[in-house]
C-alpha cells in the first residue's frame, strides 16, 4: 500500500511518484550542488514512498536553527551500492541495508517527534574532502542536538511469535561491531531501536538483554559483557558515565580494540566526539582529516599518546610498544613489522604539546616516506618509541668510554717516555 508524507510545495503523494517514475530527471544521477560548512546541516525529508519508490527532499540549515531532526545510526556494511532513492528528484545510489532503514524510518516519520533525517552517507557528500573534514569534525554534535537518534539494527525475520526472542536476536547484530556506532549510541539524547518494521525504546531493550545476559541494567561496573555484542554500550551508556565523564584516547583504542569500520583512518576519528575538551583541542590540529594515508594518521597518534597521554591522563599507564595488541589491533595494525616501522616513524614526527605550533602534515610526510623508503630497511627497529633515543644514549656513552680509554692510554705513553728519558 502507498504511504503518503505531507511535504510542503508536494500536492500528493501520487504526482510525486508520477513525476519521479516518468520524467527524465528521475535517470539522473543525483550531485550534490553545494558544500556544506561545518555550521549547517543537510537534512532529507521524506516526501512519498511505496514498496519499490523513496522519495526525499533535502535541505540545508543552520545547525543552531535546526528543525526536529532525527541522526540515524546504522552499518554501511560491505556491500555495493545496489538500490537507490529518489533525492530531489533524481537518482541517488545507496546500499541495500541503508535502503531498507530509510524505508522503515520513513513509515515511522508521520508517528515521531521529528520531521527529517541526518544519514552521514547522504548528508554528507563523501566526494568532497573539505566538506567530510567539516561534518565528522562535529559529528558528536550532530547526535548530541539531534531530536532522536535512530539505531537501525537490520531487516528483521517477519516471524515475530516470541517478542524477547526477536530482539534478543538484534543484540548479536553486526552494529554493534562497528566503531562508529559506539559515539553515535552513547551521546544521543534519547535512542530509539529499530529492528525491521518494530520499534523500541533502548531503556527497554537494555532492560530485557540484561535480564537475559544476568546483568543490573544499573550496574556502573558490570560482569559478563561478552554474553550478547549489545552489552557493553548499552550498559556503557549509563546516565553517570556518558557524556559527563569522557576517556582518553589511548583507553578508548584498547577497550574497543575489536571494533571494525569501513575506512581504517575511523578507527581514531570516530573518538574524537568521546574524549576529553583539552584532549581534543591538541588532536584538532591534525584531524580529522580525510587527505592523510592511514599510516599517517596512525604515526600522529602514537606520537600524541606516548607525549600527550601522560600529561593529560597521568592516571593512564600508557605502553606504547609493538607488543601492546589491543592498542595496535585497535589501530588496525596487526603485523609486528609494520609497528615497529610506525614507532619508528612516530618518533621522527615534530608533536608538540603547544597548542600554537604545529607543522605542514603533507610537507613532512613526503620527506619522512622518502627517508622511509630509502633508509627504512637499515634502520633499527626499536621495540619501543623510546628505543632509539636510549640506543644513541648507548652510543654516545660507549664512546665516551673510548674516548676515556684512549687518553688513559695517551697518559700513560707520556709518562713512560718521560720516566725512560730520565
Amino acid at each position: 500500500m502507498d504511504c503518503y508524507f505531507p511535504f510542503a510545495g508536494e500536492t500528493s503523494m501520487i504526482e510525486s511518484l508520477r513525476r519521479v517514475r516518468s520524467s527524465q530527471m528521475s535517470r539522473i544521477i543525483h550531485s550534490h550542488r553545494s558544500k556544506v560548512p561545518a555550521n549547517q546541516l543537510r537534512l532529507l525529508r521524506p516526501v512519498a514512498l511505496d514498496s519499490n519508490t523513496l522519495c526525499f527532499r533535502s535541505k540545508i540549515v543552520p545547525r543552531a536553527a535546526a528543525p526536529p531532526y532525527t541522526a540515524v545510526s546504522y552499518t554501511w556494511g560491505d556491500e555495493e551500492a545496489t538500490k537507490v532513492i529518489y533525492l530531489d528528484d533524481r537518482e541517488f545510489h545507496v546500499r541495500p541495508n541503508l535502503w531498507f532503514c530509510l524505508y522503515h524510518l520513513s513509515i515511522a516519520e508521520d508517528k515521531s517527534e521529528w520531521d527529517y533525517l541526518w544519514v552521514d552517507a547522504i548528508s554528507i557528500d563523501q566526494s568532497n574532502e573539505a566538506e567530510r573534514n567539516a561534518q565528522v569534525s562535529l559529528m558528536d554534535q550532530t547526535y548530541k542536538n539531534s531530536t532522536c537518534v535512530s539505531v537501525w539494527l537490520g531487516p528483521a525475520n517477519e516471524d515475530w511469535l516470541d517478542w524477547d526472542r526477536s530482539w534478543i536476536d538484534g543484540a548479536d547484530r553486526p552494529y554493534w561491531t562497528r566503531v562508529w556506532v559506539i559515539q553515535e549510541f552513547l551521546l544521543g539524547t534519547k535512542v530509539e531501536m529499530f529492528y525491521g518494521n518494530h520499534r523500541l525504546d533502548w531503556e527497554h531493550f537494555r532492560t530485557l538483554i540484561c535480564r537475559e545476559g544476568g546483568n543490573s541494567p544499573y550496574s556502573i561496573e558490570p560482569e559478563n559483557t561478552d554474553t550478547y555484542g549489545a552489552l557493553p554500550l548499552l550498559l556503557e551508556r549509563h546516565h553517570e558515565k556518558y557524556p559527563k565523564f569522557p576517556q582518553p584516547l589511548y583507553s578508548l583504542l584498547i577497550e574497543h580494540h575489536r571494533s571494525k569500520c569501513k575506512d581504517p583512518r575511523d578507527r581514531v576519528f570516530a573518538f574524537l566526539g568521546l574524549i576529553s575538551p583539552i584532549e581534543r583541542k591538541f588532536l584538532s590540529r591534525y584531524f580529522p582529516d580525510y587527505t592523510l594515508k592511514e599510516d599517517h594518521v596512525i604515526i600522529i597518534t602514537l606520537a600524541h599518546l606516548r607525549l600527550a597521554t601522560p600529561r593529560l591522563a597521568p592516571q593512564v599507564w600508557v605502553d606504547i610498544s609493538s607488543k601492546n595488541e589491543k592498542l595496535f589491533l585497535g589501530l588496525g595494525v596487526e603485523s609486528r613489522a609494520r609497528r615497529k616501522q610506525l614507532l619508528r616513524r612516530a618518533n621522527r614526527f615534530y608533536y608538540t604539546s603547544d597548542d600554537s605550533r604545529t607543522i605542514d602534515c603533507a610537507q613532512h610526510f613526503a620527506c619522512d616516506d622518502a627517508v622511509e623508503q630509502f633508509m627504512g630497511t637499515h634502520s633499527e627497529d626499536p621495540d619501543e618509541l623510546g628505543e632509539v633515543e636510549s640506543s644513541n644514549v648507548r652510543k654516545t656513552g660507549r664512546n665516551l668510554v673510548l674516548v676515556g680509554l684512549a687518553l688513559g692510554l695517551g697518559v700513560l705513553l707520556y709518562c713512560k717516555r718521560r720516566w725512560e728519558a730520565s
